[in-house]
């Protein structure tokens, strides 16, 4: 996703009314994309590509902010062919019910903070 400006846009979430702005996070726009298969390997292509980096595990940070159907694709696709690998959801930012939303999507590890 972009700004305005350009710019990419970053992922973020609001804490007591302000926005909170993770400058290392860019944005996907996963509902509206024009290319939501495209969008979608690329995604998996990526994990794909790491795992034979020798990566075995995935912090998915603002795992609340993608659609479930998305994750539930990626996970069972990557899992098997690598039974192994790890994905934890990182649910900072997020209501209770997202993060019980988000466990119910099959993570192997859920984890927040406990500001949030």
């Amino acid at each position: 996703m972009r700004e305005h400006d350009g710019r990419i846009a970053n992922a973020s979430c609001l804490d007591h009314s302000q926005k909170v702005v993770w400058n290392d996070l860019a944005q996907f726009d996963q509902r509206h994309t024009s290319d939501p298969e495209g969008l979608y390997a690329y995604c998996r292509d990526l994990v794909e590509h790491l795992l034979a980096l020798g990566f075995e595990g995935f912090r998915c940070a603002a795992a609340y902010q993608v659609p479930q159907h998305l994750w539930r694709r990626l996970m069972r696709e990557i899992k098997s062919r690598h039974p192994k690998v790890c994905f934890a959801a990182e649910t900072l930012g997020c209501t209770a019910d997202q993060t019980k939303k988000t466990a119910r999507t099959g993570f192997d590890y859920v984890f927040n903070s406990s500001k949030w």
